[in-house]
């Protein structure tokens, strides 16, 4: 299952339970929970800044992209990010 997959599996339960949360919340909740598995409970504290740090970064370049696309005629509709993290 890719990451994107997860994180839109992870939207449909929190909307099934009548949670709320912004993308940048559920892929940092879906990064998090597959890192704690990944080390089977025993995650280091720097482990889990430096995942928290990237998603963070990631969706504030999301956001850039989308403000500089409404700024600039010949960017428009092509957001991009980075998917690697």
């Amino acid at each position: 299952m890719t990451q994107e997959e997860k994180i839109n599996y992870f939207k449909m339960a929190a909307s099934f339970c009548n949670f709320a949360f912004s993308d940048e919340a559920v892929e940092l909740l879906t990064e998090m929970y597959d890192l704690i598995l990944l080390k089977e409970g025993k995650t280091d504290l720097h482990s889990l800044v430096d995942t928290r740090y990237k998603v963070i970064e990631k969706h504030k370049q999301i956001e850039l992209a989308k403000l500089a696309s409404q700024y600039d005629p010949l960017r428009k509709g092509k957001v991009e990010a980075s998917k690697n993290i």
